[in-house]
């Protein structure tokens, strides 16, 4: 073989192998470019979905620090947020489409998280849960302490206690150190706030239309009179009669429903003949003035308005007085009190003659508002999912 042509095989051979390596050490950067592609793909969907995380912590926290949250605009508690290399945005919705028109309603919240070229979003369902105020687990509390010349009788859970020797300062049924004013009872503003919601008693339902006496006064959802004329009934049964700086009596009034009396000097409520919540179970009696019950007895009692099937705060066999009663004052009860429920004042309490009290574990189990401790909102098992990951 000639040397130029050994020269051009050798020429030729440098080349090709010149090309495989170059082919090799390319394919080698390409490999190395596509795995720091796809390790900056997954670090970006792993900052995305840690990010989509946060923000359902962060709205957690929203709803917990702002009583509005419903009220939301779009139910957005945390609006698309620009971050680093990407955005955040947390929305709330609930089955009816309303968040705001119940503030028990169950509802779904949704994180949507970007991080570079990635998106994560997940969504979890949250039930609100309240708790009762620590006074409903007591059928009575009284901050002022109680002064009783009768027997005393009060049932709650498995404690049954009966007190029958004069009673001066605190009772203490519960046991222990604490005194009846370490017990959470309702800020007295809850008189004012159901006021608010009220339908106010016309002064011409009273006897002689002066407002002090209101004779065989009946309210519930359907019917509003008394001996003196009819008025429109609301449909909540909510009702407040305006005291007008004086003293207010009411006689054998038949009320399913909830009473606020304000603005009086005192309020006088003798021998009902019905007295329970409705259907919501909200307090059957308010007031902020000095309270007196006189025969608020079983016996009293009549059978002139059944009890709705529904009513889960009601004992159909049970013919006393029934549901919550808050008094910011003094409370005097006389010829006798049977009541299904709690009696909770701010003053103090004075007793002539045999009361019984049984705790009512409905309102434990659905507290009205304004006997309720801050809502809670609770995960719902099993609800927590993935919507969108790319």
């Amino acid at each position: 073989m000639m040397r130029s042509e050994r020269r051009g095989g050798v020429y030729l051979l440098v080349l090709v192998s010149s090309s495989i390596t170059m082919s090799m050490g390319f394919l080698a950067v390409t490999s190395l470019s596509a795995q720091r592609e796809v390790q900056e793909l997954m670090t970006e969907a792993s900052v995305a979905a840690a990010r989509a995380e946060s923000g359902m912590h962060l709205a957690a926290a929203a709803i917990t620090n702002d009583a509005s949250w419903r009220t939301s605009i779009a139910g957005r508690l945390i609006n698309e947020t620009a971050m680093i290399r990407g955005t955040l945005i947390v929305t709330a919705v609930d089955e009816d489409g309303s968040l705001a028109d119940d503030d028990e309603d169950p509802f779904t919240l949704t994180s949507i998280a970007t991080f570079g070229n990635a998106k994560h979003a997940v969504a979890a369902d949250f039930e609100v849960g309240v708790e009762p105020i620590e006074a409903l687990e007591y059928p009575m509390v009284v901050a002022g302490g109680i002064t009783s010349a009768a027997v005393l009788g009060l049932r709650f859970g498995a404690v049954d206690v009966t007190v029958s020797s004069v009673l001066i300062d605190e009772l203490l049924p519960w046991g222990g150190e604490r005194s009846a004013d370490d017990i959470e009872m309702p800020d007295p503003k809850v008189v004012s706030l159901y006021q608010a919601a009220a339908t106010e008693v016309p002064v011409v339902a009273s006897v002689g239309r002066a407002g002090a006496l209101y004779d065989a006064l009946t309210l519930t959802s359907s019917t509003a009179d008394s001996s003196e004329g009819v008025f429109v009934p609301d449909p909540r049964s909510i009702y407040v009669i305006d005291g007008l700086g004086g003293d207010v009596r009411l006689s054998a009034p038949r009320i399913v429903g909830t009473l606020v009396v304000t603005n009086a000097r005192s309020v006088e409520i003798k021998a009902p003949r019905v007295m329970r919540p409705a259907n919501e179970g909200l307090p059957v009696l308010l007031t902020d003035a000095p309270l007196t019950i006189d025969g608020a007895t079983a016996t009293n009692a009549d059978g002139s308005i059944p009890v709705e099937d529904d009513n889960n705060f009601v004992d159909g066999d049970f013919d006393g007085v029934q549901g919550l009663i808050y008094v910011d004052d003094n409370v005097v009860l006389r010829n006798g009190l049977d009541l299904h429920g709690t009696l909770m004042a701010t003053g103090k309490a004075t007793i002539s003659t045999g009361v019984t009290i049984d705790r009512n574990d409905a309102f434990l189990e659905a507290p009205p508002p304004e006997f309720r401790d801050a809502e809670q909102i609770r995960l719902i098992s099993g609800s927590w999912r993935v919507i969108v990951d790319e």
